[in-house]
């Protein structure tokens, strides 16, 4: 990602949610979605995916992990 537009981010029971808005080197509207966990060593990363939308009009305006936004 090059730029970024915008992120929203939730926390439920130990289970983060971050999606990220941005454009990509050749600006096109790209969508990062991660999902992470609490665990004895901290904050890990459980998933994570890499999306193209059609506009940026369509960037998720909420925080969803990979398997709900793309699933």
């Amino acid at each position: 990602m090059s730029n970024t537009h915008s992120h929203y981010e939730s926390i439920e029971n130990g289970v983060g949610c971050l999606i990220v808005n941005g454009t990509n080197s050749e600006e096109e509207p790209v969508v990062f979605s991660l999902k992470y966990s609490a665990g004895s060593a901290g904050w890990l990363i459980d998933g994570i995916h890499v999306g193209f939308v059609e506009a940026a009009s369509d960037y998720p305006q909420t925080a969803t992990c990979p398997a709900d936004y793309f699933g």
